[in-house]
């Protein structure tokens, strides 16, 4: 008994679904020290404490990423967000999306916790698939698939493991919300 439709169902038991998470599929992430995946909020107050300064409490993410950027630059501020998310891997709930068989992979999260989950997968032989991850018009599809068993996982924000790459920035800013198809047009 599902509670969901029954032609999504047949969708995702067929192959026939691109699976899209957003920033709140990460919660509930593993990590060493069992530390909770900072919303967008909290991630706010992480910025201001780091970069800004009290007086800057309770700003929206996008003006404390802004603002942090004008303080010191781009590369520190992405240092930063990295440092963050680096050490999050999947929860329990998390190791279920390699046991479907998916037609593609898109997500908004910079972290690296799907690439863990189907790393974690493949040494346990529990995936179907192998996710390549895509992270801008350069990142040849028909290249960088041709395992039967490979699908495309477009980072859509950007992924802490470029960081050094001023095309792609990790997509934080207002200006980079506003250009965030520059470099990645194919991805959308």
């Amino acid at each position: 008994m599902s509670s969901l439709p029954k032609v999504l169902v047949d969708n995702i038991k067929e192959g026939n679904v691109i699976l899209f998470l957003g920033a709140g599929a990460s919660i509930g992430a593993g990590h060493p020290q069992k530390k909770q995946i900072p919303s967008g909020k909290e991630l706010a107050e992480m910025l201001v404490d780091k970069f800004l300064g009290s007086e800057y409490r309770g700003i929206p993410l996008l003006r404390a990423a802004e603002l942090a950027i004008a303080q010191s630059d781009l590369f520190t501020f992405q240092d930063y967000v990295a440092s963050v998310f680096r050490e999050y891997g999947p929860g329990d709930h998390h190791r279920l999306v390699p046991r479907f068989f998916w037609k593609a992979i898109f997500t908004t999260n910079y972290d690296l916790v799907m690439e863990r989950t189907y790393e974690q997968a493949i040494a346990a032989k529990q995936n179907l698939q192998t996710i390549v991850p895509f992270l801008k018009n350069s990142d040849r599809l028909e290249d960088r698939l041709k395992k039967p068993d490979s699908i495309p996982y477009a980072k859509l924000h950007g992924c802490i493991t470029a960081l050094r790459d001023p095309e792609i920035p990790l997509i934080v800013t207002t200006e980079q919300y506003l250009d965030h198809r520059k470099y990645r047009s194919f991805l959308f």
